[in-house]
């Protein structure tokens, strides 16, 4: 995630973090522990970095087009 090398890799890796979370949100409120806050509290933030990912990934996005050059100049010899 850190790295951003593929989408595919990055969309996944946020499916299994969310599964993570709520596979655990709902065993807590199955055994009636009372700890169940904490993942929620971690869905909702997974959900605010994954939109936040969005628009940071965006290509009309200042951020997405920073460092990135804008022309490739090509000398033309003819």
């Amino acid at each position: 995630m850190w790295f951003n090398k593929s989408h595919w890799s990055l969309e996944w890796a946020f499916a299994g973090f969310f599964m993570n979370y709520s596979l655990g949100a709902i065993s807590h409120l199955v055994i009636q522990d009372g700890n169940g806050a904490s993942a929620v509290i971690c869905i909702i933030l997974l959900f605010i970095t994954y939109i936040q990912s969005k628009k940071v990934r965006d290509s009309s996005n200042f951020l997405a087009q920073f460092g990135k050059t804008k022309y490739i100049y090509k000398e033309n010899k003819a």
